[in-house]
């Protein structure tokens, strides 16, 4: 096994002490911190709001004291001042945050050298970056030999840390395989190449499905295709399936699998929320194919590399491509429906949209809710010459649907579709090419980058549109709300199966109560159950949680509750502030992840100001017309206008009232433009209401 050969040059000096003696300096996170911050670092009349921190506490946690005007942080025992809002960039050597994955970075980085054998590789292809490190030498009992300067060994696994499109497969088919074959041909021998691929095993399920409309996807799933000539597919699912035969067949001296390519490797901890068996599936695979070269390919390694450290037994050879987002035009948003003028405009355009939303039944909204508005603005977003029309959304009979096996099949929208409507069980589907705007709703940066590169970029001179979602504290509060009913659904497995006991029941009471909630309880508990606790086919009365999860739990738990905490100091700020300035909670983490992509933020992209300065507009005409036109709201008429000031209100302003469902009374609406200083107000009469404007009518008796 070789150690030092792996390294690439290392600079004299670095900004941080994480990053000392690392190969990748500058890498993407001290790129987007250096983003962030610089996001963060505007003069106070730009920024007024975000650049201080509104209350004097002491952090425990983090050991930093927030004060106003500047953070001060512990280092070594030493109080130091951190930033002020005009000198962060500068100061930021000393500062702590690096990342909201606290957790994840407490050991330090988990790409330095530490943890891995680095290779940087800079803007190359994947066959550039390796070179012909993969060309092994057999000694005479035909096993790899060991310690060979450049090459790959067995105990020694590979991670591929590459963006989408910089030809990981175009390695495999072109290189890897060819040289395995050649490699046969001189050693009379009949080694093959397993590929472990959600993607590539997909795209060969449909061809099936499209010539055998009665084929079981389940059966599919388990099965193992054949790829060019010395290669097999199959799905991470099925291979737990195949434990005996793949046995049998590493058993065998002069063939077996030679490679085996995890593909999508961030797989392991992407699934491992839902899929109880992502830690199986890894530790199998590290077991089995212990004398084989085992190749991580992604794009997104920065949790799942961790995971694979703790499962190999030695560091990885780790192959690090640089990334480009060079090509997106970055704009944000807040809600889909901010964007359905753009979209349907889009569509007339003849551009296409890939749009990612968080569950089957909304993405099937937004495509009704996206034709609705068409009519209304006079665009058909029908087909004249197929039976699909032109905004086509997944649902959970998709998997056997024509249209999607073509999509699948083929990498791109056809029949006519311009606006494929999906959930994230895409992003390890399919690269999509022609598209031109790509829609994303997900706070995770594996899931956002994964998306992003599900819509192939096609060309040096390619561009495309990214709309990136402003999260609010809801959203967050709901996941952290999720995370914690796992977390308790672990500990209830603990009680009856694990190391802990309840004083107050005995262990069966407690096997009992769990069984009882889980398996036999209401139905959303049984489906949680299905992802969260496994069982294997050797022992199908066995349940057992997965690893993996349990320990990226904590991870999100801080993470989210970090920065749901910082959403609620953003709303304290704001509404203390008094300024009529257009920050909306949940600013700071959007510019986070903006700077995954190395983009600033610009309020000129924002859709949220963009369309709540129309929606304002049209709220306000909506008054004028009834305070200089319309006069009297009679009684049949009271409920209309309840009903369209309560509609334009919440299109311009956030809702008033928690009962999402009821129109505003008229005192809720007078309290409002009272609090917005409107200079409106809705005077009641006994047989009508009347809309007054206090400044084109400065005599009112209702005057202020």
């Amino acid at each position: 096994m070789v150690q030092n050969n792996w390294r690439g040059p290392v600079v004299d000096e670095y900004e941080f002490d994480i990053c000392a003696g690392c190969s990748f300096y500058p890498c993407e996170y001290i790129g987007e911190f250096t983003k962030f911050m610089e996001n963060h670092s505007r003069p106070p009349d730009y920024d007024s709001l975000d650049g201080n921190i509104l209350l004097s506490e002491w952090d425990e946690a983090n050991k930093i004291i927030k004060t106003v005007g500047a953070t001060v942080v512990e280092i070594d025992g030493r109080m130091i001042e951190e930033s002020t809002p005009t000198e962060v960039v500068d100061n930021r050597r000393s500062t702590g945050f690096l990342s909201y994955d606290r957790v994840g970075l407490q050991n330090g980085c988990i790409m330095g050298p530490r943890y891995v054998r680095q290779v940087e590789c800079g803007r190359k292809s994947v066959a550039d970056g390796i070179g012909d490190h993969y060309q092994v030498q057999l000694d005479f009992d035909y096993r790899i030999e060991e310690n060979v300067p450049d090459r790959w060994e067995p105990k020694q696994p590979v991670v591929l840390s590459a963006q989408t499109g910089q030809g990981k497969n175009y390695f495999i088919e072109n290189f890897l395989i060819p040289y395995l074959e050649d490699l046969n041909y001189r050693n009379k021998t009949k080694f093959r190449i397993l590929i472990i691929s959600n993607r590539l095993a997909l795209k060969r399920q449909m061809e099936i499905h499209i010539r055998d409309q009665d084929n079981d996807n389940e059966k599919d799933e388990q099965k193992i295709y054949s790829f060019k000539n010395v290669a097999d597919v199959m799905t991470y699912q099925g291979l737990l399936n195949k434990k005996e035969f793949l046995e049998r067949v590493q058993k065998k001296k002069r063939s077996g699998y030679l490679f085996v390519i995890c593909d999508e490797a961030h797989f392991f901890t992407s699934d491992a929320i839902f899929n109880p068996y992502t830690q199986e599936i890894l530790s199998f695979i590290v077991v089995l194919f212990k004398k084989a070269i085992r190749i991580y390919m992604t794009a997104t390694p920065y949790e799942c590399l961790q995971y694979i450290c703790e499962h190999e037994e030695y560091p990885p050879v780790f192959y690090h491509f640089q990334r480009d987002y060079s090509y997106l035009n970055v704009k944000a948003y807040s809600e889909i429906r901010e964007l359905y003028d753009d979209i349907i405009k889009g569509v007339n355009r003849a551009e296409k949209w890939l749009i990612f939303i968080d569950d089957k039944a909304k993405c099937q909204r937004v495509k009704d809710e996206l034709e609705e508005k068409g009519e209304k603005m006079g665009i058909s977003l029908q087909n004249d010459d197929s039976k699909a029309g032109k905004v086509y959304a997944v649902s959970a009979d998709s998997k056997n649907d024509e249209i999607y096996k073509l999509i699948v099949q083929e990498e791109k929208l056809v029949k006519g579709i311009q606006v494929l409507i999906t959930t994230s069980v895409l992003d390890n589907g399919v690269n999509l090419t022609g598209i031109d705007h790509i829609v994303v709703s997900d706070m995770s940066k594996v899931k956002c980058l994964q998306m992003v590169g599900r819509a192939r970029k096609n060309g040096s001179n390619d561009s495309k549109t990214l709309y990136l979602k402003r999260f609010d504290k809801k959203y967050v509060a709901d996941r952290i709300h999720d995370l914690k009913e796992q977390r308790k659904a672990y500990h209830d497995f603990d009680l009856a199966y694990g190391d802990l006991n309840d004083q107050f029941f005995s262990r069966n009471r407690d096997e009992y109560s769990f069984l009882f909630k889980y398996f036999h309880g209401n139905e959303t508990d049984w489906k949680n159950a299905k992802h969260w606790f496994g069982r294997l086919q050797e022992e199908p009365v066995r349940l057992f949680p997965n690893i993996i999860a349990r320990y990226l739990l904590d991870r999100y738990l801080s993470m989210y509750e970090y920065i749901c905490q910082e959403m609620e100091d953003e709303l304290k700020r704001i509404e203390a502030s008094g300024q009529k300035i257009k920050r909306l909670p949940g600013q700071k983490y959007l510019e986070h992840q903006l700077s995954w992509f190395g983009k600033e933020y610009c309020a000129d992209d924002d859709q949220t100001l963009c369309d709540k300065d129309k929606a304002e507009k049209e709220f306000l005409d909506f008054l004028k017309l009834y305070s200089e036109e319309k006069g009297c709201i009679d009684d049949e008429e009271k409920e209309v206008f309840k009903k369209e000031f309560t509609r334009l209100h919440d299109a311009a302003f956030p809702r008033e009232d928690k009962n999402k469902s009821r129109n505003y009374g008229i005192n809720l609406m007078n309290k409002i433009l009272e609090k917005k200083s409107l200079n409106y107000k809705v005077e009641s009469h006994s047989k009508y209401w009347q809309v007054v404007d206090f400044i084109r009518n400065p005599d009112n008796t209702g005057q202020k």
